[in-house]
C-alpha cells in the first residue's frame, strides 16, 4: 500500500471518529453548572462534594444527601447572604443531574477533565487522554493493515516467483530437474547456460519437491516425482497474460549450474539489460521496520541529511570563490610592487 493511501485511511477514520466528540446541549448545561460551582464554593469542588458524597453514592443516598442539604442551604436560613438563593439553585440542578442519565455523563467528565470556556465554546486546555488513546489506535491500526497487507504481497510474490523458478528449471533440465538439483542417481547431463523465454501467467504448477532432509535420507521416489511433474505440466497452466498490443506477456531468463552444483535462475531486466538472480528463499520479509510512520522519519532524516549536504557544498564553493579571488588579489598587489622596482 502506498505512503498516501495509509494517510487517506487514517484521515477517513479520524473525520469518522470525530464527530464523536461534538457536545451535546446536556453536556454545556454540565459544563456551565461545574464552572459556576467552582467559582462559588471553590476550585476542585464537585456535584459529590457539595452533597457530602462520594462518586460511588447509590440514588437513594443522593436523594437523603440532597433532602438534608437543601435544608442547610435554603434562603431562609441565610437571609443575609444575597447569594444564597443561586446556591440553593444550583443544589436543585446537581440533584436533577445526579439522579437522571445525565450522571454518567458527569461522571465521564469528572473523569476525563472538564473543558474550559475559551469565549467561542468549551475547550480542552489539555489532550484529553481519550483523543490520546483514539490517535495511537488509529495509527496502530493504519500499520497493523499496511503491514498484513505486505504479508499477503510477499506470499503472493514468492508463490510466483517460486513457480517462475521451477518452470525454467522445469524448461531448462526437463521433467527430471529435481534430480539435476540434488544431484541424485540417474539425473541427465545438463548445460552450463541455458537462455528461456517463457510466458508469465502461462506456467505449469509443478509440485513443491522434496526437501533436502528427504533428499539426505532417501526417502524421495524419483520415478514417481517425474511422473507427478509431467502430469502438472500438461494438466496445469493458465491463459496467456497479453501485453497492451495483444502478445502473450514474456520474460528472458538465463538458467545456470555452477561448479559446485548450484542452479540459479537470472531473470534479464529489460531497462537496464541486466540479470538479478531469481530465489524465493532470498527474498526479504515485510518487517515493522518499514511502515509508513517510520518512512515518514526517515524521509525527514534523508531531507535534513540533504539539505545539509547542500549547505556544506554551497558554503565549501563560497570558501573556494574567495580563496580565489584573495589568490588573485594578491598576485595584483605583487605585480603592483614589482613595477616599483623598476
Amino acid at each position: 500500500m502506498r505512503f498516501w493511501n495509509i494517510i487517506s485511511i487514517f484521515v477517513l477514520a479520524l473525520l469518522l471518529v470525530v464527530p464523536a466528540w461534538a457536545w451535546e446541549n446536556s453536556d454545556h448545561e454540565i459544563f456551565d453548572l461545574q464552572a459556576a460551582l467552582e467559582s462559588s464554593e471553590g476550585k476542585g469542588v464537585t456535584f459529590y462534594s457539595m452533597l457530602n458524597l462520594t462518586k460511588d453514592a447509590t440514588a437513594q443516598q443522593i436523594k437523603t444527601a440532597y433532602r438534608k442539604r437543601s435544608v442547610e442551604l435554603h434562603p431562609d436560613k441565610h437571609p443575609q447572604n444575597p447569594s444564597a438563593a443561586k446556591r440553593f439553585e444550583r443544589l436543585g440542578l446537581i440533584n436533577k443531574i445526579l439522579r437522571d442519565e445525565r450522571k454518567d455523563r458527569y461522571d465521564h467528565f469528572l473523569s476525563t477533565g472538564f473543558p474550559k470556556w475559551r469565549g467561542t465554546g468549551y475547550y480542552y486546555e489539555r489532550f484529553r487522554p481519550g483523543l490520546i488513546s483514539v490517535i495511537v489506535g488509529v495509527l496502530g491500526l493504519t500499520v497493523l493493515v499496511e503491514h498484513m497487507i505486505k504479508r499477503l504481497n510477499f506470499s503472493r510474490d514468492v508463490g510466483r516467483v517460486s513457480q517462475l523458478r521451477k518452470a525454467a528449471l522445469f524448461q531448462a533440465w526437463g521433467p527430471k530437474f529435481f534430480q539435476v538439483l540434488y544431484n541424485a542417481k540417474g539425473a541427465p547431463a545438463v548445460a552450463q547456460e541455458k537462455k528461456l523465454k517463457l510466458q508469465v501467467a502461462f506456467l505449469p504448477e509443478l509440485p513443491a519437491g522434496p526437501t533436502p532432509a528427504e533428499v539426505e535420507q532417501g526417502k524421495v521416489d524419483w520415478d514417481a516425482l517425474e511422473k507427478e511433474v509431467r502430469k502438472s505440466a500438461l494438466t496445469s497452466g493458465g491463459s496467456p497474460a497479453r501485453t497492451g498490443e495483444g502478445a502473450p506477456r514474456t520474460v528472458d531468463l538465463l538458467v545456470t549450474r555452477e561448479s559446485d552444483g548450484e542452479a540459479i535462475v537470472w531473470l534479464l531486466d529489460p531497462a537496464s539489460g541486466e540479470f538479478s538472480e531469481l530465489n524465493e528463499e532470498k527474498m526479504l520479509k515485510p518487517t515493522f521496520k518499514e511502515s509508513w510512520p517510520l518512512r515518514i522519519v526517515q524521509r525527514f532524516r534523508e531531507g535534513k541529511a540533504g539539505q545539509a549536504v547542500e549547505e556544506a557544498a554551497a558554503e565549501g564553493a563560497e570558501a573556494v570563490s574567495k580563496a580565489k579571488e584573495s589568490v588573485a588579489s594578491s598576485s595584483a598587489v605583487k605585480k603592483s610592487k614589482g613595477g616599483k622596482r623598476r
